[in-house]
């Protein structure tokens, strides 16, 4: 049940608000005194001096006339349980027309209900918390009242009525001051009136004769277009097919031909990559031995660079002890080297028969003075070679003081 109700409650509101204004006014009494001016007379009726404080008075009177609304249904119940509200509409403010929007009540549990109860609840609009329950209606939709297809169309002002909006038209909830006679009257006397028909002269009858005579030919021709559209693609249909198989015994064997060309193509391909791998694992390889032979290079670089250094120091150094040695010993005559004071205990000449006799001789001093001698020479010739870099035949060993042995 989808509908819209449309409550209009402002006849019923009116004569409530005059009837408690009337009755304020006959139970408020208030004693005068005559005065000489009428102005004075109104400020003691009303109660107030100032003419600020009579007209706030005024809209306080005002907007207490107004009233806020809106209502709720509810499903009906038997005995003491209640009434179920299933709807309540949106607020209404300072408003006594209410027209509320459509709500749907298919998807409630009891849809299919044809009686339920409208309350419509007001309050003052400066108390808004203060509801009471204005009217309470028991609407059974198999007592409506068939009005229109429109609530726009409805000419007839009707007070403290209930209007529903069903799917098949508007309805109207009976009521003690709705006269249904005088609504139709009302209703036929604002009717439209209908536009007058005209009826079809010859002219026009020929004309859509001409017509139909035109759509036959035209229906006609269609068909024989039709025959031979249908011939024509059922040729096409026996060439494309004779077509298709052919390119599909091609197509079977070119993807023949395709897949051998794929295969090799992937054998080429592993191919190439197991090469990859293995030119991959050679350059590493060859990597690997390019550093080490950059380092072992470096390493035997510097090494040259010390032994060029080491080479050099020795060829500096040899040339100094050569210097040195050529100082202690010159190139000149052996028997110069005689006249040194410490070989001058050894003979100019000597042979072996002499050495013989001074081996022989007990004298201590001259064995000493000759064993000194030897001892001096043999250690002038272990220098040399060690300065000259000559290696020595036997190698020398110190045995005394004043000796020296040969191996």
């Amino acid at each position: 049940m989808s509908s819209t109700l449309n409550v209009n409650v402002e006849n019923y509101l009116n004569e409530h608000a005059n009837e408690r204004h009337h009755h304020r006014r006959s139970s408020t009494t208030t004693t005068t005194t005559p005065t000489k001016h009428r102005r004075d007379t109104k400020d003691q009726i009303i109660g107030f001096e100032t003419p600020l404080d009579r007209q706030l008075h005024l809209q306080k009177l005002n907007s207490s006339k107004f009233l806020n609304c809106f209502i709720s249904l509810h499903y009906l119940t038997q005995g003491n349980q209640g009434d179920q509200c299933f709807y309540v509409s949106e607020l209404k403010e300072r408003s006594i027309n209410i027209d509320f929007q459509e709500f749907n009540v298919e998807n409630l549990k009891n849809s299919n209900n044809q009686s339920f109860k409208l309350k419509i609840w007001i309050s003052n609009y400066d108390s808004p918390k203060n509801w009471k329950l204005l009217m309470d209606l028991d609407i059974n939709l198999s007592n409506l009242l068939y009005i229109n297809n429109s609530i726009d169309l409805i000419h007839y002002d009707f007070k403290n009525s209930v209007f529903i909006s069903l799917f098949d038209g508007i309805y109207l909830l009976p009521n003690e001051n709705f006269n249904l006679m005088e609504y139709l009257n009302n209703v036929k006397s604002t009717k439209i009136p209908k536009p007058s028909l005209y009826s079809f002269n010859y002219d026009l009858v020929m004309k859509l004769n001409n017509l139909q005579l035109v759509i036959d030919d035209l229906s006609k021709v269609k068909k024989q277009l039709s025959q031979k559209i249908s011939l024509k693609l059922e040729n096409t249909q026996i060439l494309e097919s004779f077509k298709l198989d052919q390119l599909k015994t091609k197509l079977a064997k070119q993807k023949e031909v395709n897949n051998i060309k794929r295969q090799k193509l992937n054998e080429l391909l592993n191919i190439k990559e197991k090469k990859l791998q293995f030119l991959n694992k050679q350059n590493l390889n060859k990597l690997s031995t390019f550093q080490k032979f950059n380092s072992i290079k470096e390493e035997f670089s510097s090494l040259l660079i010390q032994n060029e250094t080491i080479t050099q120091d020795l060829i500096i150094e040899r040339s100094r002890k050569i210097k040195t040695i050529s100082s202690i010993f010159p190139l000149g005559d052996i028997s110069e080297w005689l006249k040194i004071p410490n070989f001058q205990t050894l003979p100019d000449q000597l042979t072996q028969s002499h050495l013989t006799q001074l081996l022989n001789t007990n004298d201590f001093n001259t064995i000493a003075q000759i064993n000194s001698s030897f001892g001096y020479l043999v250690h002038i010739i272990y220098l040399l070679s060690h300065y000259l870099a000559i290696p020595l035949k036997y190698q020398i060993y110190s045995f005394d003081f004043n000796m020296v042995l040969c191996y």
